[in-house]
């Protein structure tokens, strides 16, 4: 093989070579240590956010970062409003029933309509804590005998009245009484019923297959849907309306019916949400006013004025300064001002020196 050698080892351009000497850099070889020589790879530009936090003062920098932490809480208290947030609605009308069903997290909400003919029942049923069915037809009043059977004293019996009919559960052994409604699905049954009913008009029978996860299945085939589904607690005297005014729709009795549940919010995402947004307002509105950047106050106060300014501290910090300098720096020039100039005049005759007044702009 031919091997070329370039005088000097690899010439002034650097040339990869074989030759020994060491001190010629190959041509690719990138400084890392290159000390700026005005080309473009020696400039490296800082980006301005970064400039403008590093140029402000401490006030500043407080301010943004309380900012973003009561910014901060506020995202924090919607987002676990909006996760606890659970809902059950269901709205009849003379032929048809509209479902909504909101649970607990980041699910949608289920949305389903149905026909009038496929409410079949509404009954008591007590639930455990975690809303799972336990039994139909729980006696409501077995508290209050309870409560009155405690001996032959009758004095004391009014005392328990009203603990007996605020009741929200739970019961001693830690369940809650709530009701519920029994849904029938498509069927031949459901169909025949409809067509006895309605004369086979209204809204048709449907599947309940999108809310099924959200029923019970009950022993004759049937739907049943808890409205205790979120933790939500009933009083006996809820539970009895409510029953009484689903049985009074199924048999026709009234015709539009309306049934809402809905989760109690929490109380800690609202603390959040309200100190967070009297927060970041305080913030703003203080923070827009505390300043000891020199700029800020430059736009705020006006070129001369702050001009002003700058020549009285001058002559404050200046040991010769006298008094009058003070007077002076602090009096405000007016806006016209007289001057008198002296001013000979055209006639000939005199000879007489006349002083004219002129009026000077500023």
């Amino acid at each position: 093989m031919l091997r070329r050698s370039v005088a000097g080892g690899g010439g002034s351009l650097g040339l990869p070579t074989t030759s020994a000497n060491q001190d010629s850099k190959p041509f690719f070889r990138r400084d890392n240590h290159k000390k700026p020589d005005g080309s473009a790879a020696s400039i490296h530009l800082t980006n301005p956010l970064v400039k403008q936090w590093k140029d402000s003062d401490t006030a500043t920098k407080i301010s943004y970062g309380l900012l973003l932490t009561f910014l901060l809480m506020i995202y924090s208290g919607y987002r676990t409003l909006r996760y606890n947030n659970a809902s059950l609605w269901m709205t009849c009308h003379a032929q048809d029933c509209v479902l909504q069903i909101s649970p607990r997290g980041w699910e949608k909400t289920t949305t389903l309509t149905f026909a009038r003919s496929q409410l079949v029942d509404a009954e008591t049923v007590k639930t455990s804590n975690d809303g799972v069915y336990l039994g139909s037809n729980p006696d409501l009043n077995e508290e209050r005998r309870q409560a009155h059977n405690t001996g032959k004293n009758k004095k004391n019996t009014h005392k328990n009245k009203g603990s007996v009919g605020s009741y929200r559960g739970p019961d001693p052994e830690g369940n809650y009484i709530t009701y519920a409604v029994v849904l029938r699905d498509d069927s031949e049954e459901a169909r025949q019923h409809q067509a006895e009913s309605e004369d086979g008009q209204g809204q048709a029978v449907v599947r309940l297959t999108s809310v099924k996860p959200f029923l019970d299945v009950a022993q004759d085939g049937s739907f049943r849907l808890i409205f205790r589904q979120f933790g939500i607690t009933q009083t006996r005297r809820r539970v009895r309306t409510m029953v009484s005014k689903i049985e009074s729709y199924i048999k026709h009795r009234r015709q539009k019916l309306v049934v809402k549940e809905n989760a109690s919010p929490s109380a800690f995402a609202i603390i959040l949400m309200v100190g967070g947004l009297v927060g970041a307002l305080l913030t703003v509105l203080i923070g827009s006013f505390w300043s000891d950047d020199e700029s800020y106050r430059k736009q705020r106060l006006g070129q001369r004025r702050f001009a002003q300014q700058q020549k009285q501290q001058q002559l404050h910090s200046s040991p010769r300064s006298s008094l009058a300098d003070v007077i002076a720096a602090r009096t405000m020039p007016s806006r016209y001002e007289v001057q008198t100039a002296p001013r000979r005049t055209t006639l000939s005759t005199s000879g007489n020196k006349t002083t004219t007044t002129t009026r000077k702009r500023y």
